[in-house]
């Protein structure tokens, strides 16, 4: 039976000092790391977790109750299926512990010193182990190790004799001072990840970010971990006193030295929530960034932590050519408006490069009458155009979808042509002749951000109805970072006329699949995606998609009815080169965005 929660509620656990957590996130009104119970080792709570999951539950799918999750993103409704056996976990959180060999100028424990965190609140081991046995544990689970540095933890090594012994996946955060022949094994193993934090290409950096002088040893030490061939990512955050060019081309060539299979480059969060990220710092980024690209290195730019304003700011950077990277250092704002100028020309002229930024972020999403539940208007706004579909239902309660190409008029509404159309279905690889008719004409008049006025005229019937935005922009990571890349019309060229609208509020995204049944009529599905790690600190969106049908109620009410969830759909955003992947079943989609000619 299906009913309102979410993976970290039904799958997932966090370990910190005194609690146990069902998560770590911070999307909901309350402010997120929602407790379960209080903990300090000692027999594990299974039976207080197992009623206080429940309550969770209850208070999530019941109207008007309070909820410490209400507001967050990442509930939906569907069908939770329990774990295989007796287990309750397929994903475990270490926080429990802030101990350190490093001195990191921008730690939440060296800046906030009052918080007053134990250096390790409690062993682990024995309550892993009595999760092993009884069977808690899914085959498959992860254990994510955050906190300060595990290596040095007095039960680090019998804890991963127990992990790897059992098989379990592992994501590790280690500053690499000390050599851990278990991460060691883990890499060989293909059951770990690693992150290593550099932050700097000279010693005399290291020590200044790092606290410590021990920038050769950890260059040793990555040294050993990279031959394992194992999947490692070294990360360099970005902060004003380790920009300069001296670091940044000593790091480059240290990972060209050493083989570094890849490269994560972020801000210091404190810098971007103090709103005092410096030009030297976006420069940076850019650089390291081409510097990688041309020496062949896999990277990305954490556009999620360094959020909207100085994602842009870096791309520009990063588009720019060297005569402008020279004009940058005598005249930012000169170097800022050539390098935008340039790349709108570029737009203009590249007709298989479609604009990667929206033109109007705040009018396109994804809009829904109040009186037609079940139902929605997907649309994007590009200069003086505007593309819409509609996801509606035939006569029968299959989904169907309309589009329709409207340009705005003297009057600020858009009117087009409604088109339906008629092409090859998703399962197919071969091109059926596509085709539109047109079945009537539509105007649409925006009233406010958040509602327009749209009305249809099909062989005179003639319909009103007042849209309005279906959620609210809701605070978050991955929302502020992108928003502007993702929200609006994808495509793959080679399934012409099929299209793919997306949606990002939080970490969430949602997905409107518009393509052919095999009758060849339109078809729409509905993805709710939610993030979840992959190698090398990356992140991928999965979740299941869903077929609608609509039926009517006894008072002719229309009701939308979920009949099906199908395989899940992972989506891979490349935000450095404006792309995404999307795969279902065996077929792999490449997006890139859609041009309003």
């Amino acid at each position: 039976m299906s009913h309102i929660s979410c993976e970290w509620i039904e799958y997932r656990m966090v370990m910190d000092p005194w609690q146990l957590k069902f998560c770590c996130k911070p999307f909901s009104d309350s402010g997120g790391f929602v407790p379960i119970c209080d903990y300090d080792g000692g027999p594990f709570p299974i039976e207080t977790l197992l009623k206080e999951r429940d309550n969770l539950r209850r208070l999530n799918n019941t109207e008007g109750a309070y909820s410490p999750c209400q507001g967050c993103v990442l509930l939906q409704k569907k069908n939770w299926k329990p774990l295989e056996g007796a287990a309750l976990f397929n994903q475990i959180e270490i926080n429990n512990f802030t101990m350190c060999n490093l001195k990191c100028v921008y730690c939440y424990t060296v800046l906030r010193p009052e918080l007053k965190l134990p250096q390790y609140a409690y062993d682990l081991k024995p309550a892993l182990q009595e999760l092993i046995d009884k069977g808690c544990l899914a085959k498959d689970s992860i254990i994510e190790w955050a906190g300060g540095e595990p290596t040095i933890l007095p039960d680090f090594r019998n804890i991963q004799q127990l992990l790897l012994n059992h098989g379990y996946m592992q994501t590790i955060f280690t500053n690499a001072v000390l050599f851990s022949e278990e991460i060691e094994r883990g890499l060989r193993q293909g059951k770990m990840t690693m992150t290593t934090s550099v932050d700097s290409g000279t010693a005399e950096t290291f020590k200044a970010v790092k606290g410590r002088d021990h920038f050769h040893k950890v260059w040793e030490n990555l040294a050993k971990y990279i031959k394992t061939g194992g999947q490692i990512s070294i990360k360099y955050v970005m902060r004003r006193d380790n920009s300069g060019m001296g670091d940044l081309k000593g790091f480059i060539e240290l990972c060209k030295q050493h083989s570094v299979p890849f490269i994560a480059i972020g801000p210091d969060v404190n810098e971007v929530q103090n709103n005092s990220v410096s030009d030297e710092t976006l420069r940076g980024a850019a650089f390291l960034s081409r510097e990688a690209e041309r020496h062949g290195i896999r990277h990305m730019i954490q556009y999620d932590y360094f959020g909207s304003r100085y994602s842009e700011e870096i791309n520009i950077y990063r588009s720019a050519s060297r005569r402008i990277l020279k004009q940058i250092k005598t005249g930012f704002k000169n170097a800022i408006a050539a390098a935008t100028t340039q790349r709108r020309s570029d737009a203009r002229d590249a007709n298989d490069k479609p604009p990667i930024y929206c033109e109007n972020s705040q009018l396109t999403g994804l809009w829904h009458a109040l009186e037609e539940t079940g139902t929605g208007v997907c649309i994007e706004i590009q200069g003086n155009k505007m593309y819409a579909a509609w996801c509606t239902y035939d006569q029968s309660g299959k989904p169907v979808w309309h589009s329709s190409l409207a340009i705005e008029n003297e009057n600020s509404s858009y009117e087009g042509p409604l088109w339906e159309w008629s092409g090859t279905p998703i399962e197919e690889e071969a091109p059926a002749p596509l085709s539109k008719k047109v079945i009537g004409n539509v105007s649409l008049k925006f009233t406010s951000d958040s509602q327009v006025l749209a009305t249809t005229n099909c062989n005179d019937d003639v319909r009103e109805s007042t849209l309005r935005k279906s959620k609210p922009d809701i605070p978050g990571r991955f929302h502020t970072a992108a928003i502007n890349i993702i929200n609006s019309w994808w495509y793959d060229p080679r399934h012409i006329g099929m299209g793919f609208f997306l949606d990002v509020h939080a970490d969430h995204m949602s997905v409107l699949w518009f393509h052919y049944d095999e009758d060849t009529m339109p078809r729409w599905r509905v993805v709710h995606a939610a993030p979840f790690a992959m190698p090398f600190g990356m992140t991928g969106y999965r979740g299941e998609l869903q077929e609608w049908t609509r039926n009517k109620s006894a008072d002719e009410t229309s009701l939308p009815v979920r009949i099906k969830c199908l395989d899940s759909v992972e989506l891979y955003p490349d935000f450095e080169n404006g792309t995404i992947s999307v795969q279902w079943n065996d077929h792999i989609y490449k997006l890139r965005k859609f041009k309003i000619e």
